[in-house]
Protein backbone atom coordinates (compact mmCIF):
# COMPACT_ATOMS: atom_id res chain seq x y z
CA UNK A 1 0.00 0.00 0.00
CA UNK A 2 0.97 3.54 -0.97
CA UNK A 3 0.62 4.57 3.45
CA UNK A 4 3.17 1.67 4.25
CA UNK A 5 5.58 2.86 1.41
CA UNK A 6 5.30 6.77 3.04
CA UNK A 7 5.61 5.33 6.48
CA UNK A 8 8.79 3.59 5.21
CA UNK A 9 10.47 6.58 3.83
CA UNK A 10 9.65 9.09 6.71
CA UNK A 11 10.97 6.01 9.15
CA UNK A 12 14.22 5.82 6.59
CA UNK A 13 14.68 9.02 6.57
CA UNK A 14 13.48 10.67 9.45
CA UNK A 15 11.66 13.17 8.12
CA UNK A 16 9.20 13.41 11.12
CA UNK A 17 11.72 13.39 14.26
CA UNK A 18 10.57 16.47 16.47
CA UNK A 19 8.00 17.55 14.00
CA UNK A 20 4.68 18.28 16.05
CA UNK A 21 3.08 19.87 12.11
CA UNK A 22 3.49 18.85 9.01
CA UNK A 23 1.83 21.77 6.33
CA UNK A 24 1.35 19.99 3.34
CA UNK A 25 1.79 21.90 -0.52
CA UNK A 26 -1.31 22.04 -1.72
CA UNK A 27 -1.46 22.87 -5.84
CA UNK A 28 -4.85 20.74 -6.00
CA UNK A 29 -2.76 18.55 -8.39
CA UNK A 30 -3.52 14.67 -7.80
CA UNK A 31 -0.29 14.06 -6.20
CA UNK A 32 -0.14 17.17 -3.84
CA UNK A 33 -3.89 16.10 -2.79
CA UNK A 34 -2.84 12.36 -2.26
CA UNK A 35 0.24 13.77 -0.19
CA UNK A 36 -2.63 15.83 1.91
CA UNK A 37 -4.74 12.61 2.49
CA UNK A 38 -1.91 10.03 3.10
CA UNK A 39 -0.43 12.77 5.78
CA UNK A 40 -4.15 12.89 7.36
CA UNK A 41 -4.02 8.69 7.43
CA UNK A 42 -0.66 8.99 9.19
CA UNK A 43 -1.83 12.04 11.28
CA UNK A 44 -2.11 9.81 14.58
CA UNK A 45 0.22 7.52 14.27
CA UNK A 46 3.11 10.07 14.15
CA UNK A 47 1.28 12.36 16.08
CA UNK A 48 1.43 14.94 14.59
CA UNK A 49 -1.33 18.18 12.39
CA UNK A 50 -1.52 18.09 9.24
CA UNK A 51 -2.05 21.68 7.49
CA UNK A 52 -2.16 23.04 3.93
CA UNK A 53 -0.70 26.06 1.87
CA UNK A 54 -1.61 27.10 -1.42
CA UNK A 55 0.32 29.71 -4.09
CA UNK A 56 -1.54 31.06 -6.79
CA UNK A 57 0.90 32.33 -9.30
CA UNK A 58 -1.43 34.22 -10.97
CA UNK A 59 -0.41 32.06 -14.21
CA UNK A 60 -3.07 30.30 -15.94
CA UNK A 61 -6.06 32.35 -15.24
CA UNK A 62 -9.46 31.29 -14.76
CA UNK A 63 -7.95 27.89 -14.24
CA UNK A 64 -5.61 28.93 -11.46
CA UNK A 65 -8.84 30.66 -9.93
CA UNK A 66 -10.74 27.38 -9.98
CA UNK A 67 -7.74 25.30 -8.57
CA UNK A 68 -7.94 27.69 -5.37
CA UNK A 69 -11.25 27.65 -4.99
CA UNK A 70 -11.02 23.49 -5.01
CA UNK A 71 -7.79 23.62 -2.90
CA UNK A 72 -10.56 25.93 -0.13
CA UNK A 73 -13.48 23.52 -0.35
CA UNK A 74 -11.01 20.32 -0.40
CA UNK A 75 -10.08 21.85 2.93
CA UNK A 76 -12.89 22.91 4.41
CA UNK A 77 -14.29 19.45 4.02
CA UNK A 78 -11.27 17.47 5.66
CA UNK A 79 -11.27 20.12 8.83
CA UNK A 80 -7.64 21.32 7.54
CA UNK A 81 -5.97 24.37 8.45
CA UNK A 82 -4.97 26.75 5.06
CA UNK A 83 -2.98 28.88 4.36
CA UNK A 84 -3.49 30.82 0.95
CA UNK A 85 -1.70 33.32 -1.09
CA UNK A 86 -1.46 34.70 -4.25
CA UNK A 87 1.21 36.45 -5.75
CA UNK A 88 1.55 38.32 -9.48
CA UNK A 89 4.81 35.95 -10.43
CA UNK A 90 4.86 37.15 -13.91
CA UNK A 91 5.01 40.66 -13.01
CA UNK A 92 7.77 39.66 -10.11
CA UNK A 93 9.79 37.45 -12.94
CA UNK A 94 10.26 40.84 -15.22
CA UNK A 95 10.89 42.86 -12.38
CA UNK A 96 13.68 40.69 -11.93
CA UNK A 97 14.71 39.18 -14.96
CA UNK A 98 14.24 35.44 -14.10
CA UNK A 99 12.54 33.24 -15.80
CA UNK A 100 8.66 32.15 -14.98
CA UNK A 101 9.60 28.98 -13.43
CA UNK A 102 12.48 29.98 -11.24
CA UNK A 103 10.71 32.82 -9.76
CA UNK A 104 7.46 30.47 -9.17
CA UNK A 105 10.50 28.23 -7.17
CA UNK A 106 11.66 30.62 -5.45
CA UNK A 107 8.57 32.37 -4.40
CA UNK A 108 6.73 29.05 -3.66
CA UNK A 109 9.08 27.95 -1.41
CA UNK A 110 9.62 31.53 0.50
CA UNK A 111 6.06 31.20 0.85
CA UNK A 112 6.29 27.52 2.20
CA UNK A 113 9.08 28.26 4.60
CA UNK A 114 7.69 31.78 6.32
CA UNK A 115 4.77 28.94 7.53
CA UNK A 116 6.75 26.82 9.56
CA UNK A 117 7.20 27.64 13.25
CA UNK A 118 9.48 25.57 15.72
CA UNK A 119 8.70 21.92 15.00
CA UNK A 120 6.74 22.62 11.85
CA UNK A 121 7.81 21.81 8.36
CA UNK A 122 6.30 21.67 5.05
CA UNK A 123 5.66 18.53 3.16
CA UNK A 124 5.49 18.59 -1.24
CA UNK A 125 4.54 15.89 -3.33
CA UNK A 126 7.46 14.95 -5.79
CA UNK A 127 7.54 11.51 -6.20
CA UNK A 128 9.75 8.95 -7.82
CA UNK A 129 9.07 9.78 -11.17
CA UNK A 130 9.78 13.82 -10.62
CA UNK A 131 13.60 12.43 -9.13
CA UNK A 132 14.25 10.17 -12.11
CA UNK A 133 12.84 13.06 -14.55
CA UNK A 134 15.32 15.17 -13.04
CA UNK A 135 18.21 13.46 -13.57
CA UNK A 136 17.71 12.80 -17.21
CA UNK A 137 16.65 16.96 -17.56
CA UNK A 138 19.67 17.67 -15.99
CA UNK A 139 21.68 15.12 -17.69
CA UNK A 140 20.73 16.17 -20.96
CA UNK A 141 21.36 19.88 -20.50
CA UNK A 142 25.22 18.73 -19.41
CA UNK A 143 26.21 18.83 -16.09
CA UNK A 144 28.67 17.15 -13.33
CA UNK A 145 28.37 14.48 -11.22
CA UNK A 146 27.03 16.54 -7.78
CA UNK A 147 24.28 17.50 -10.42
CA UNK A 148 23.02 14.35 -11.36
CA UNK A 149 21.84 14.16 -7.68
CA UNK A 150 18.51 13.15 -7.55
CA UNK A 151 16.16 15.64 -5.44
CA UNK A 152 16.54 15.43 -1.90
CA UNK A 153 14.77 13.86 1.08
CA UNK A 154 14.76 16.38 3.36
CA UNK A 155 15.73 20.22 3.06
CA UNK A 156 15.89 22.18 5.83
CA UNK A 157 12.43 22.69 6.79
CA UNK A 158 11.08 20.55 3.47
CA UNK A 159 10.68 16.90 3.19
CA UNK A 160 9.24 15.06 0.53
CA UNK A 161 7.53 11.86 1.79
CA UNK A 162 6.16 10.45 -1.72
CA UNK A 163 9.79 10.02 -3.19
CA UNK A 164 9.54 6.54 -2.78
CA UNK A 165 6.24 6.24 -4.51
CA UNK A 166 5.95 5.59 -8.27
CA UNK A 167 3.18 8.20 -10.21
CA UNK A 168 1.18 4.55 -10.96
CA UNK A 169 1.17 3.94 -7.30
CA UNK A 170 -0.06 7.80 -6.52
CA UNK A 171 -2.92 7.04 -9.21
CA UNK A 172 -3.73 3.91 -8.42
CA UNK A 173 -4.37 5.37 -4.87
CA UNK A 174 -6.51 8.25 -5.64
CA UNK A 175 -8.84 5.56 -7.98
CA UNK A 176 -9.32 3.04 -5.21
CA UNK A 177 -10.44 5.77 -2.41
CA UNK A 178 -12.32 7.75 -5.18
CA UNK A 179 -10.48 11.11 -4.25
CA UNK A 180 -11.25 13.87 -6.90
CA UNK A 181 -8.47 16.45 -8.12
CA UNK A 182 -7.70 19.63 -10.44
CA UNK A 183 -5.48 18.78 -13.51
CA UNK A 184 -3.32 21.25 -14.64
CA UNK A 185 -3.48 22.17 -18.94
CA UNK A 186 -0.16 22.90 -19.18
CA UNK A 187 1.26 19.51 -17.74
CA UNK A 188 -0.07 17.76 -21.20
CA UNK A 189 1.80 20.52 -23.44
CA UNK A 190 5.20 19.80 -25.03
CA UNK A 191 6.34 23.40 -24.69
CA UNK A 192 8.06 22.39 -21.69
CA UNK A 193 11.20 20.74 -22.02
CA UNK A 194 10.16 18.41 -18.25
CA UNK A 195 6.58 17.92 -20.08
CA UNK A 196 8.46 16.32 -23.29
CA UNK A 197 10.77 13.97 -20.74
CA UNK A 198 7.65 12.67 -18.72
CA UNK A 199 5.15 12.58 -21.55
CA UNK A 200 7.57 11.23 -24.46
CA UNK A 201 11.17 9.97 -23.17
CA UNK A 202 9.83 7.90 -19.72
CA UNK A 203 7.42 5.74 -21.40
CA UNK A 204 10.15 4.83 -23.72
CA UNK A 205 11.97 3.61 -21.57
CA UNK A 206 9.89 2.39 -19.58
CA UNK A 207 9.24 0.09 -22.31
CA UNK A 208 12.85 -1.22 -22.43
CA UNK A 209 13.41 -2.01 -18.82
CA UNK A 210 10.73 -1.91 -16.09
CA UNK A 211 10.76 -0.01 -13.08
CA UNK A 212 13.08 2.60 -15.27
CA UNK A 213 12.68 5.43 -13.48
CA UNK A 214 13.35 3.99 -9.80
CA UNK A 215 16.57 2.39 -11.78
CA UNK A 216 17.71 5.74 -13.04
CA UNK A 217 17.25 7.10 -9.07
CA UNK A 218 19.06 4.28 -7.69
CA UNK A 219 21.39 5.22 -10.09
CA UNK A 220 21.77 8.39 -8.75
CA UNK A 221 21.63 7.70 -5.60
CA UNK A 222 25.02 5.64 -6.27
CA UNK A 223 26.97 8.20 -8.08
CA UNK A 224 25.92 10.72 -5.18
CA UNK A 225 27.77 8.93 -3.19
CA UNK A 226 30.87 8.59 -5.04
CA UNK A 227 30.46 12.02 -5.70
CA UNK A 228 30.52 13.06 -1.41
CA UNK A 229 33.49 10.86 -1.56
CA UNK A 230 35.19 12.89 -3.99
CA UNK A 231 34.29 16.34 -2.53
CA UNK A 232 35.60 15.75 0.36
CA UNK A 233 38.84 14.40 -0.59
CA UNK A 234 38.96 17.55 -2.55
CA UNK A 235 38.19 19.46 0.18
CA UNK A 236 41.22 18.88 1.76
CA UNK A 237 43.79 19.88 -0.74
CA UNK A 238 41.60 22.53 -1.68
CA UNK A 239 42.80 25.05 1.96
CA UNK A 240 46.19 24.95 0.48
CA UNK A 241 45.54 25.82 -3.00
CA UNK A 242 42.61 28.26 -3.34
CA UNK A 243 42.90 31.80 -1.59
CA UNK A 244 41.15 34.74 -1.13
CA UNK A 245 42.41 36.05 -4.35
CA UNK A 246 41.97 33.45 -6.71
CA UNK A 247 43.93 29.90 -6.76
CA UNK A 248 47.58 30.29 -5.18
CA UNK A 249 49.25 27.06 -6.84
CA UNK A 250 48.91 26.31 -10.00
CA UNK A 251 51.19 23.57 -10.13
CA UNK A 252 49.76 21.84 -7.62
CA UNK A 253 46.50 22.30 -8.34
CA UNK A 254 47.16 20.64 -12.00
CA UNK A 255 49.64 17.37 -9.61
CA UNK A 256 46.19 15.55 -8.69
CA UNK A 257 43.85 13.56 -10.42
CA UNK A 258 41.35 15.21 -12.50
CA UNK A 259 38.62 14.41 -10.92
CA UNK A 260 39.86 16.00 -7.66
CA UNK A 261 40.95 18.81 -9.51
CA UNK A 262 37.65 19.35 -11.42
CA UNK A 263 35.60 19.60 -8.00
CA UNK A 264 38.32 21.98 -7.04
CA UNK A 265 38.29 24.31 -10.04
CA UNK A 266 34.45 24.20 -9.44
CA UNK A 267 34.64 25.56 -6.01
CA UNK A 268 36.83 28.08 -6.81
CA UNK A 269 34.66 29.58 -9.60
CA UNK A 270 31.64 29.09 -6.78
CA UNK A 271 33.91 31.47 -4.26
CA UNK A 272 34.08 33.94 -7.08
CA UNK A 273 29.91 33.82 -7.48
CA UNK A 274 29.71 32.69 -10.60
CA UNK A 275 26.25 30.87 -11.06
CA UNK A 276 25.26 28.02 -12.98
CA UNK A 277 28.65 26.45 -12.88
CA UNK A 278 29.10 24.61 -16.95
CA UNK A 279 31.83 21.77 -17.47
CA UNK A 280 32.75 23.51 -19.92
CA UNK A 281 34.02 26.68 -17.54
CA UNK A 282 35.87 24.50 -15.43
CA UNK A 283 37.86 22.86 -18.15
CA UNK A 284 38.31 26.78 -19.30
CA UNK A 285 39.46 27.53 -15.79
CA UNK A 286 42.14 24.26 -15.74
CA UNK A 287 43.03 24.88 -18.92
CA UNK A 288 44.20 28.42 -18.03
CA UNK A 289 46.07 26.74 -15.00
CA UNK A 290 48.01 25.14 -17.27
CA UNK A 291 48.47 27.43 -20.04
CA UNK A 292 51.71 29.07 -21.17
CA UNK A 293 50.19 31.29 -23.39
CA UNK A 294 46.74 32.12 -22.28
CA UNK A 295 47.02 34.65 -19.60
CA UNK A 296 43.37 35.19 -19.05
CA UNK A 297 39.59 33.68 -19.33
CA UNK A 298 36.33 35.68 -18.67
CA UNK A 299 34.14 34.57 -16.18
CA UNK A 300 30.71 36.27 -16.60
CA UNK A 301 31.30 39.67 -18.95
CA UNK A 302 32.19 41.49 -15.89
CA UNK A 303 35.02 39.60 -14.18
CA UNK A 304 38.12 37.65 -15.22
CA UNK A 305 40.51 35.28 -13.86
CA UNK A 306 44.33 36.45 -14.57
CA UNK A 307 47.09 34.42 -14.32
CA UNK A 308 49.92 35.55 -12.61
CA UNK A 309 53.20 33.17 -12.46
CA UNK A 310 51.36 30.49 -10.82
CA UNK A 311 48.38 31.97 -9.41
CA UNK A 312 45.28 32.42 -10.75
CA UNK A 313 43.73 36.52 -10.04
CA UNK A 314 40.17 37.59 -10.30
CA UNK A 315 39.63 41.11 -11.37
CA UNK A 316 36.77 43.17 -12.55
CA UNK A 317 33.98 45.17 -11.59
CA UNK A 318 32.33 42.16 -8.66
CA UNK A 319 35.64 42.83 -7.07
CA UNK A 320 36.06 45.89 -6.46
CA UNK A 321 34.03 46.80 -2.83
CA UNK A 322 31.44 50.12 -3.95
CA UNK A 323 30.01 49.37 -0.46
CA UNK A 324 29.07 51.89 2.40
CA UNK A 325 27.96 50.72 5.26
CA UNK A 326 27.45 51.59 9.19
CA UNK A 327 29.55 49.06 11.30
CA UNK A 328 27.61 49.24 14.86
CA UNK A 329 28.61 47.58 17.81
CA UNK A 330 27.08 44.01 18.09
CA UNK A 331 27.40 43.78 13.91
CA UNK A 332 29.29 43.12 11.10
CA UNK A 333 29.69 43.69 7.43
CA UNK A 334 30.49 41.52 4.79
CA UNK A 335 32.48 41.90 1.89
CA UNK A 336 33.68 40.18 -1.28
CA UNK A 337 35.88 37.60 0.88
CA UNK A 338 35.97 39.53 4.44
CA UNK A 339 34.04 40.28 7.60
CA UNK A 340 34.22 43.32 9.36
CA UNK A 341 32.55 42.67 13.22
CA UNK A 342 32.44 45.39 15.63
CA UNK A 343 32.08 44.38 19.64
CA UNK A 344 32.32 46.42 23.13
CA UNK A 345 34.53 44.68 26.27
CA UNK A 346 35.48 45.71 29.51
CA UNK A 347 39.09 44.12 29.58
CA UNK A 348 42.00 45.35 27.12
CA UNK A 349 42.08 42.11 24.44
CA UNK A 350 45.76 40.90 23.87
CA UNK A 351 46.92 42.29 20.47
CA UNK A 352 48.02 39.20 18.42
CA UNK A 353 48.03 40.61 14.83
CA UNK A 354 47.05 43.70 12.64
CA UNK A 355 43.04 41.25 12.14
CA UNK A 356 42.24 43.16 15.32
CA UNK A 357 42.11 46.95 16.06
CA UNK A 358 41.21 48.12 19.09
CA UNK A 359 39.82 51.47 20.50
CA UNK A 360 38.96 53.57 23.26
CA UNK A 361 34.92 53.19 23.19
CA UNK A 362 34.23 56.19 24.62
CA UNK A 363 36.21 58.55 22.41
CA UNK A 364 34.19 57.01 18.96
CA UNK A 365 31.62 59.44 18.91
CA UNK A 366 30.32 59.46 15.54
CA UNK A 367 28.95 56.22 13.50
CA UNK A 368 31.57 53.88 11.90
CA UNK A 369 31.88 53.83 8.28
CA UNK A 370 33.01 50.99 5.93
CA UNK A 371 33.33 51.70 2.89
CA UNK A 372 36.14 50.94 -0.16
CA UNK A 373 39.78 53.19 0.40
CA UNK A 374 39.80 55.79 -1.89
CA UNK A 375 43.70 57.15 -3.55
CA UNK A 376 43.38 60.19 -2.09
CA UNK A 377 42.91 58.34 1.25
CA UNK A 378 45.42 58.74 4.60
CA UNK A 379 46.11 57.81 8.20
CA UNK A 380 47.13 59.03 11.05
CA UNK A 381 49.79 56.48 12.45
CA UNK A 382 51.63 55.45 15.30
CA UNK A 383 54.69 56.42 15.84
CA UNK A 384 54.50 58.78 12.69
CA UNK A 385 53.84 62.53 13.21
CA UNK A 386 52.29 63.17 9.83
CA UNK A 387 49.73 60.73 8.04
CA UNK A 388 50.60 58.25 5.16
CA UNK A 389 48.52 57.31 2.18
CA UNK A 390 46.33 54.43 2.25
CA UNK A 391 47.61 53.70 -1.46
CA UNK A 392 50.99 53.47 0.29
CA UNK A 393 50.28 51.28 2.87
CA UNK A 394 49.27 48.35 0.62
CA UNK A 395 52.27 48.66 -1.46
CA UNK A 396 54.91 48.53 1.42
CA UNK A 397 52.89 45.29 2.47
CA UNK A 398 52.78 43.93 -1.15
CA UNK A 399 49.04 43.76 -1.34
CA UNK A 400 48.71 42.20 -4.89
CA UNK A 401 46.69 44.89 -7.31
CA UNK A 402 43.51 41.88 -7.66
CA UNK A 403 43.17 42.31 -3.94
CA UNK A 404 43.54 46.15 -2.99
CA UNK A 405 40.12 47.22 -4.89
CA UNK A 406 38.22 44.42 -2.43
CA UNK A 407 39.49 45.81 0.62
CA UNK A 408 37.72 48.00 3.33
CA UNK A 409 38.47 51.36 5.20
CA UNK A 410 36.52 52.09 8.57
CA UNK A 411 36.00 55.92 9.31
CA UNK A 412 34.68 57.72 12.28
CA UNK A 413 33.71 60.97 10.69
CA UNK A 414 35.91 62.24 8.53
CA UNK A 415 39.29 59.77 10.03
CA UNK A 416 40.46 56.71 8.64
CA UNK A 417 41.16 54.68 11.44
CA UNK A 418 41.76 51.21 10.85
CA UNK A 419 42.67 50.09 6.67
CA UNK A 420 42.47 46.31 7.77
CA UNK A 421 43.99 43.69 8.07
CA UNK A 422 47.35 46.50 7.79
CA UNK A 423 47.24 49.11 10.11
CA UNK A 424 45.49 51.19 12.51
CA UNK A 425 44.86 55.02 13.37
CA UNK A 426 46.44 56.12 16.10
CA UNK A 427 43.47 58.25 16.69
CA UNK A 428 41.03 56.77 19.35
CA UNK A 429 43.65 54.64 20.69
CA UNK A 430 42.94 53.54 24.28
CA UNK A 431 44.73 54.74 27.14
CA UNK A 432 45.93 53.66 30.76
CA UNK A 433 42.10 55.45 31.85
CA UNK A 434 40.27 53.22 29.12
CA UNK A 435 37.23 51.59 30.86
CA UNK A 436 35.62 50.16 27.75
CA UNK A 437 37.05 49.18 24.42
CA UNK A 438 35.51 48.93 20.87
CA UNK A 439 37.38 45.67 19.20
CA UNK A 440 37.03 45.94 15.41
CA UNK A 441 37.94 42.44 13.97
CA UNK A 442 38.83 41.32 10.24
CA UNK A 443 38.52 37.87 9.31
CA UNK A 444 38.85 36.47 5.45
CA UNK A 445 36.98 33.68 4.06
CA UNK A 446 38.28 30.12 4.59
CA UNK A 447 40.67 31.62 7.46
Amino acid sequence: MLTDTVSATIKKHALLDGVSKVICALSGGADSVCLLYVMKRLAAKYAIEVAAAHLNHMIRGAEALEDEKFVHELCKREGVQLFCRTLDIPAIALARGEGLEECGRNERYAFFESLCAEGEVVATAHNLCDAAETVLFRLTRGTSAAGLRAIAYKRGKIIRPLLDAARSEIEEYLADNTIEYCTDSTNASEKYARNRIRLSVMPVLESVSHNAARKIVRAASLISEDDAFLTDTAKKYEQNILCNEGIADCGALLFLPRPIARRIANDALKRWGVKNISADKVDELLNLCSSRSARRMDIDGKRFARKEQNKICVQGETMTYNGREILAEGASVTGFFWTLEAKCVDKRPEKGDNNIAVFDFELILAPLIVRAAHDADFMRLANMSGRKRVKDIYSDAKVPLSKRHALPVVLCGDDIIYAPPLRQSRLYAPGEATKKFLIIEYREAGK
